[in-house]
């Protein structure tokens, strides 16, 4: 599936997503509109730089590179 964040595509795996995130995990399971959708979703709460390097930990296991300036991108999605 792609997900779309700020205008960037980013191809993920609902198991992998929904595995490593209860966002994610709500999202896919629950009674939402992206539950059944197989194309793309958009998020509007996250930036793309963000998204990305939450992307690289839950695929590779890469420990986030955290700098004044990702560290408030990567504190605000930490909830997801």
């Amino acid at each position: 599936m792609r997900i779309r964040v700020e205008g960037k595509i980013f191809q993920c795996h609902r198991l992998v997503l929904a595995s490593t995130c209860e966002f994610f995990d709500s999202m896919f399971r629950g009674n939402f509109k992206e539950s059944s959708q197989d194309n793309e979703i958009t998020l509007f709460d996250i930036d793309a730089v963000s998204f990305e390097i939450i992307l690289e930990f839950v695929y590779l296991g890469r420990r986030p590179n955290v700098d004044q300036n990702n560290v408030y991108g990567l504190l605000r999605s930490s909830d997801f």
